[in-house]
């Protein structure tokens, strides 16, 4: 039971994080855009533009949809050999893989 009301929790905030996401996308756009028009219908570019977009916002879209796309299933991988593993060897291999991106995340975040 208490399992259901993490997943209730972490499904929300999964899903605030990926409307975030769309969200900054659309910003990066507008503020492309703007950058645009400024650097070539009046030479007057945005200073910020371009450094806001690819060094924050590009890399916030990113991992805001990260968690989402994994509980989707749409995150690219590479299972050309684990399809045709027994499924209990493929239980053992996610298992094994998984473990290590958690030990992966926990270093880098530490």
């Amino acid at each position: 039971m208490a399992m259901h009301g993490v997943r209730k929790v972490l499904g929300w905030y999964e899903n605030v994080l990926a409307a975030a996401a769309g969200g900054l996308l659309i910003l990066m756009m507008g503020i492309t855009a703007v950058d645009v028009v400024m650097r070539y219908a009046f030479h007057a570019p945005l200073s910020w533009g371009f450094d806001l977009v690819t060094q924050y916002m590009l890399v916030a879209t990113f991992f805001f949809s990260f968690a989402i796309a994994l509980r989707m299933g749409e995150h690219v991988a590479v299972d050309y050999f684990v399809r045709s593993f027994h499924p209990g060897a493929r239980r053992w291999a996610m298992s094994v893989a998984w473990l290590a991106c958690g030990v992966l995340a926990a270093a880098i975040t530490s």
